[in-house]
């Protein structure tokens, strides 16, 4: 009893020293959460896509929206070292509709190369998971590794990106073990050309999995 007071009286006193804004347009909101009204709107919907691996093989992407503001703007954020936002972001993965509708035993973060992880100091990716895992009550692996450094794909072409993504990941033994025959979901903030997932998803398939999909916060249309 006396810790669910306290917990009440930290959440009343959080609230007052720190109101819940808007993350897009920063106004203030009358009860905590992510966007206002006026923003969530804007927010443009999308639908599932495959993403064509091999003639037998295919990854569902489950998207929150497209890649467009509000959510661009949140996304872009950890340019900018806004962990927080991260948290935010995988709130809204979690709560997405068709996404709660999956059979996921397992979520899988689109890893960083160690520099880069070095140079950032968190993974958004891994960040999206943690939530998403909590939400759902499954486990994140952790075995997926980029096993050589990659140039930003936003600083690439079209074509460049998949040579540049290609055999960069690797999936440990301990990774093929966890996830063979489960239905594993990949996880990243942004699905653009899918050349990152693509080649994410081939080391996935070497533990055989019962299924991959992929999930995002927004995808470009």
């Amino acid at each position: 009893m006396l810790a669910h007071i306290f917990k009440i009286f930290s959440t009343i006193i959080h609230d007052a020293v720190a109101p819940a804004n808007c993350a897009a347009c920063s106004v203030l909101l009358p009860e905590r959460d992510i966007f206002c009204a006026s923003c969530a709107q804007r927010i443009q919907l999308v639908g599932s896509v495959d993403l064509v691996i091999t003639a037998t093989k295919r990854v569902p992407i489950y998207a929150v929206g497209a890649y467009t503001d509000p959510l661009k703007k949140l996304i872009n954020a950890k340019s900018f070292s806004q962990r927080a936002t991260s948290t935010q972001l995988g709130e809204l993965v979690a709560r997405h509709a068709l996404i709660l509708q999956k059979p996921i035993d397992v979520l899988v973060p689109i890893p960083l190369h160690w520099t880069r992880y070095a140079w950032r100091g968190y993974n958004q990716s891994e960040e999206i998971a943690r939530v998403v895992a909590k939400a759902r009550g499954v486990p994140v692996c952790h075995e997926l590794v980029r096993s050589r450094k990659t140039e930003y794909q936003a600083e690439c072409s079209r074509a460049e990106r998949t040579l540049n993504v290609l055999g960069a990941f690797a999936l440990s033994d301990a990774g093929k073990k966890m996830l063979a025959g489960k239905h594993v979901a990949l996880v990243d903030d942004v699905f653009t050309t899918g050349a990152t997932m693509e080649a994410a998803a081939r080391a996935l398939y070497a533990a055989k999995p019962a299924s991959v999909c992929a999930l995002v916060v927004a995808r470009t249309i």
